[in-house]
C-alpha cells in the first residue's frame, strides 16, 4: 500500500479525521484530545459528578494558592476588581468567585487589556497585574511551587495575581467541556466517535482490498486468462481508488448530523 498506492493510504485516516472534527465544532461538540476521542467509542457507560459544574459551560476558581504576604481573601479582592473590567470568561470566573464571598471591590483605573497575556490596572494605588504562565515566562518570574505543577497536571487553567510587579497568588480554574451546557452531548460525541471509527475501518479496508485486488491484475497474474491492465487503466483505477476513499469520508457528514439531530 505505501508503495502501490500511498494515496488512499494517506487519506484514509487523516481525511476522517479532519471531516470529524469540522463536524463536532460545527455542532458545538468541542475536542480537545483526539486520542481519547479516538478511545470514546469504547465506552459503554458515563458517570455524571458535580451536575451543577457539568452543565454550567463556564470558568469556575477551584483553587486559590497564595504567594507572597497577602492572604487569599485580599488577593482574589484585587484581582477580582481587576477581571470586573474584562468581558473575557476567566475573568468572569473570578469575579464570581469573589461575589460567591460577598467581598466587595474597590475602584479600578487605568485598566488596560495585555492582548494574549491578561490585564492590568490601578486599584487602591497597586499596580495590579492577572496573567497567564506565558506572561511570567516572557518577563523571566518564576514560580516554582509543587502545588501548581499539581494543578497544571489536573489540566487546570493558571492565572497569576503580580501586586507592584511581585507575584501575590495564582488561581486554578476549571475548562468546562460541554459548550452548549447540554449533558446530553456526551451521547451526541460518543455516536460520533463510533461512527469516525467504522468511516477509517471502512476507508483502509477499501484502499488495501481495492489495491490488493487490481496490483496483481496490473503485475500480469491473470494475463493467461486474457485479463490484464494496461498502466493507462491502472493509473485509472489508482485515481479511483483515492477517490472513493476520499467520499466515503465526505459522507461522515450525514452521520454526524444525524448523532446530533438524536439529541438536539
Amino acid at each position: 500500500m505505501v508503495i502501490a498506492c500511498p494515496h488512499a493510504l494517506g487519506l484514509a485516516v487523516p481525511l476522517v479525521m479532519a471531516v470529524s472534527t469540522n463536524l463536532s465544532a460545527s455542532h458545538g461538540l468541542l475536542i480537545r484530545d483526539r486520542a481519547a476521542f479516538e478511545r470514546a467509542r469504547n465506552l459503554q457507560a458515563v458517570v455524571f459528578d458535580k451536575t451543577g459544574t457539568l452543565t454550567e459551560g463556564r470558568f469556575g476558581v477551584s483553587d486559590s494558592i497564595t504567594l507572597g504576604d497577602l492572604d487569599e481573601s485580599a488577593c482574589l479582592r484585587l484581582a477580582a476588581a481587576l477581571e470586573s473590567q474584562s468581558e473575557h470568561p476567566i475573568a468572569k470566573g473570578i469575579l464570581r468567585a469573589a461575589e460567591a464571598r460577598g467581598i466587595s471591590l474597590p475602584a479600578v483605573s487605568e485598566f488596560r487589556n495585555l492582548t494574549g497575556r491578561g490585564a492590568e490596572a490601578k486599584v487602591e494605588g497597586h499596580d495590579v497585574k492577572a496573567v497567564s504562565p506565558g506572561y511570567l515566562h516572557a518577563e523571566g518570574l518564576s514560580a516554582n511551587d509543587p502545588r501548581l505543577e499539581k494543578l497544571a497536571g489536573q489540566g487546570k487553567t493558571l492565572v497569576f495575581l503580580l501586586v507592584d510587579g511581585a507575584l501575590a497568588a495564582a488561581f486554578g480554574l476549571a475548562d468546562v467541556v460541554l459548550v452548549r451546557s447540554d449533558p446530553r452531548d456526551v451521547a451526541a460525541i460518543l455516536g460520533l466517535a463510533r461512527a469516525t471509527y467504522r468511516k477509517m475501518v471502512q476507508n483502509l479496508l477499501w484502499a488495501t482490498g481495492y489495491n490488493a485486488f487490481a496490483i496483481p491484475l496490473a503485475a500480469g497474474v491473470a494475463a493467461p486468462m486474457g485479463l490484464l491492465l494496461t498502466p493507462a487503466m491502472g493509473a485509472v483505477l489508482m485515481s479511483l481508488s483515492t477517490v472513493i476513499v476520499a467520499i466515503n469520508a465526505r459522507l461522515l457528514d450525514r452521520t454526524g448530523v444525524a448523532v446530533a439531530s438524536n439529541v438536539a
